[in-house]
């Protein structure tokens, strides 16, 4: 995605949310493509982490929701982490960016919303259920307890490296 020029980017990133997109994971869930999956969110996630500065102050916008809750219903994938799915584990660094700009770079955000603090002060609570949501998604997703079931035992070590990431 660095590669590309303005207009490609925007066409990408036209592309993200739209019904080809919805379609292809749909395709890819329907198909149990999960590999299939992970590379198309890996591919969007490597795209969105281009400016996560510009990225975060976007999506804590109220306009932004439905991407919003795209990113977070990917993220949220309904199968279990790193023994059926990657999805969730891709999205931790892209998830911990956004986090750190909040706590660490909260002044360009600032400057990217114009010190416009009625925006600001709707960021700032769309950041908290941000949050919240994911605490709850990933919480959900790190309470896998060891089974004797065979696949557990080949990828114990990591699923607990993604219990200790999240």
């Amino acid at each position: 995605p660095l590669l590309m020029n303005y207009e490609l980017r925007e066409r990408f990133n036209s592309l993200i949310m739209s019904p080809w997109s919805l379609s292809k994971i749909n395709e890819y869930v329907t198909n149990e493509d999960f590999d299939s999956l992970s590379n198309f969110a890996s591919l969007i996630i490597t795209f969105l982490e281009i400016d996560c500065i510009q990225l975060s102050s976007k999506l804590m916008k109220n306009e932004w929701n439905e991407f919003l809750k795209f990113l977070l219903n990917l993220t949220n994938f309904p199968l279990t982490p790193i023994i059926q799915e990657t999805v969730s584990l891709k999205f931790i660094g892209f998830w911990c960016q956004i986090i750190e700009v909040f706590t660490d770079e909260m002044d360009m955000i600032e400057n990217a919303l114009n010190n416009d603090s009625g925006i600001i002060d709707e960021v700032n609570k769309n950041f908290e259920i941000l949050l919240q949501e994911l605490s709850m998604i990933y919480f959900r997703k790190i309470q896998l307890t060891v089974t004797s079931d065979s696949e557990f035992k080949q990828n114990r070590d990591a699923f607990l490296s993604f219990r200790g990431d999240t």
